[in-house]
């Protein structure tokens, strides 16, 4: 029976036993609980049971800091990119040349041409 795991002391995320371990209570370095990492990062483990052990080695901890700054790249990213394509939509509404049909563009150069003085014309009036 001895070789049976003695889950007390090996790491939650990886089984390793005898190398050295922290408490997934611990705060990181970012002031962000390693649990709560472990939560954001495999949410499909539950990973506070009271049957499991609560900690986890130098290893995962160097893994799980590298995963958790991935994720929270990828969130920041993404939200970045839902704003500037909401800002592309409000900017694609305002009408541009290229949605003005020809017929809308010939119609207003036909009315700015009936609306604007010639040169002949004002010598015209200023003999009369």
């Amino acid at each position: 029976m001895n070789s049976l795991l003695n889950i007390s002391e090996c790491c939650r995320a990886c089984l390793r036993a005898e190398c050295s371990l922290s408490s997934t209570n611990t705060t990181d370095t970012d002031n962000i609980k390693l649990g709560e990492k472990l939560n954001s990062c495999v949410s499909e483990i539950c990973w506070l049971k009271e049957d499991f052990t609560q900690l986890i080695c130098s290893t995962c901890v160097d893994k799980l800091r590298i995963a958790y700054d991935f994720r929270i790249l990828c969130l920041q990213s993404d939200n970045t990119l839902q704003q500037y394509l909401s800002q592309q939509k409000v900017t694609t509404t305002v009408q541009t040349y290229a949605d003005v049909t020809n017929y809308e563009l010939a119609t207003n150069v036909i009315s700015l041409q009936a609306n604007s003085i010639s040169p002949d014309k004002a010598l015209d009036q200023q003999s009369d």
